[in-house]
């Protein structure tokens, strides 16, 4: 069968069951289109709140999923999959950042990542992922989303286990926004009920920016309605006139259409503007034509698969980015080296001359292996921050000062490599040759009547890469005018 070579499977985890989509490629585009939908209960406290509380019991669910796999559609071959984890307790948010080199970036969003998401660094696990300007005056628009390592571990390890392939981990509500098909400037809420529970997700394009999961009750419940759109309704008025329009799309069932309406009431009171008002069935109807067998499901429970489903480009969130490039990596290497081992096996056929220049391409090659890789990424890195710091000590800004002002004597014993000045905060990252110079910049610091001076980071790195400097510390400072 197609499906067994090329087929994708699409998977929701919520805390009772899970969703699964089977879908294959049709078209020169390979779009992937649905193919079964069905959904495997897990007993209750195997999965809560998105975490794995037995792994050994989730597994065992997943591979006897997997021999059902290899009964039915006779895969034979690792099927690919793309999982939607619940997003309690995680992190997603939209940033708006002066355009920077791409060499510059992950240091950069590293430590935004440590600021901004409020997940211990010890559990952080951060994706991001940058759209580019078309020119260098625009801003640099990231997504960036963090999820605990106890949380996305567990789940990865299990479906690798039970021979899965992964090809994209991500949180149900991105995959939602991906089904129905938000861009970079919608505005939407999506209202559900699923599971006992009512959730509203606002979206600023394709971006989950707000999550509001509350109790459904049976009855309307003013008093608490009330207050969940108090909520929403102080939320929309922090955004002022950021949003033009609204789209307001709801999950069939009384109690998820109400709760839209008196969002879109508010909305034209407040702002003057009608919302759109359009059901997930509506939005998802074309999608929904391919797939009959889908429709007898409620929407709540083929949303986020039906998105994980659709392939774009690139993904705002995908916790499995950075796994997938270095096994495309690990797989180009071995393509290299076996292509060097046949020739260097086609060349023994070769004549006496012809041998002699082989040899000495093959000697070529291995002096060209034998350079260590990190030798030639510090090179490079130091030449660009010697390029950037440069630039940046001739600019008459105020950051070009503090750096001509931190660096006006010249000392063979310390080199900083980072000096990053925001609002009222100073940050110097370096290296030094004895402890002595690190005082020295902490004193000098003071005397720039900088306040509040933190060593923030010391240690002592005995290696070759050192080149004389094994203290690498960390400063951090404050000013106020």
């Amino acid at each position: 069968m197609v499906w067994a070579n090329q087929g994708r499977i699409c998977v929701e985890i919520t805390d009772d069951e899970l969703r699964w989509l089977w879908c294959c490629p049709q078209g020169r585009d390979k779009m992937f289109n649905p193919e079964h939908f069905e959904i495997t209960p897990l007993p209750q406290g195997v999965v809560q709140q998105g975490k794995i509380i037995y792994p050994e019991a989730f597994q065992a669910i997943l591979q006897g999923y997997m021999e059902k796999l290899k009964s039915g559609f006779k895969v034979t071959h690792k099927p690919r999959v793309n999982i939607a984890l619940p997003m309690q307790n995680q992190f997603i948010r939209q940033y708006n950042l002066p355009w920077v080199k791409k060499s510059n970036r992950p240091g950069l969003i590293g430590y935004l990542a440590e600021e901004e998401i409020p997940i211990v660094k010890e559990e952080l696990v951060y994706d991001y992922y940058c759209q580019e300007p078309k020119d260098h005056k625009a801003n640099l628009k990231l997504v960036m989303a963090g999820i605990r390592e106890t949380i996305l571990v567990p789940v990865t390890s299990a479906f690798v286990k039970a021979g899965f392939t992964i090809n994209k981990v991500t949180f149900s509500p991105v995959a939602y926004g991906n089904a129905l098909k938000f861009g970079t400037e919608d505005n939407a809420v999506l209202v559900g009920e699923d599971e006992g529970q009512i959730q509203c997700i606002f979206y600023k394009g394709a971006v989950p920016e707000l999550v509001r999961t509350f109790p459904s009750t049976e009855y309307y419940n003013p008093d608490e309605w009330q207050n969940e759109l108090q909520r929403l309704h102080i939320f929309f008025t922090s955004l002022n006139d950021q949003l033009d329009e609204l789209r307001i799309i709801w999950h069939k069932g009384a109690i998820p259409e109400e709760l839209s309406r008196k969002i879109g009431e508010y909305w034209q009171d407040k702002f003057g503007k009608r919302p759109v008002l359009e059901t997930v069935e509506e939005v998802c109807q074309r999608s929904l034509q391919k797939a009959l067998m889908l429709s007898a499901y409620k929407s709540e429970k083929y949303l986020a698969v039906l998105g994980l489903a659709r392939e774009g480009k690139e993904d705002i969130n995908n916790f499995w980015r950075w796994e997938n490039r270095k096994q495309k990596k690990q797989k180009l290497h071995r393509t290299l080296a076996s292509a060097m081992l046949l020739l260097s096996m086609g060349g023994l056929t070769l004549t006496v001359s012809y041998q002699e220049n082989l040899q000495s391409l093959r000697l070529d090659v291995e002096r060209l292996q034998a350079v260590h890789s990190s030798q030639v990424l510090a090179a490079e890195l130091d030449k660009k921050q010697r390029e950037t710091w440069e630039k940046l000590v001739n600019q008459s800004t105020t950051v070009g000062k503090a750096v001509k002002e931190l660096t006006a004597y010249d000392s063979e014993g310390i080199k900083i490599d980072r000096m990053e000045i925001k609002e009222h905060t100073i940050v110097l990252q370096g290296q030094a040759a004895q402890s002595l110079f690190v005082e020295e910049i902490y004193g000098r610091l003071y005397a720039l009547e900088w306040e509040n001076v933190q060593l923030v980071k010391y240690q002592v790195v005995e290696d070759y890469l050192s080149e004389g400097l094994p203290i690498q510390f960390v400063l951090k400072a404050e000013k106020y005018d």
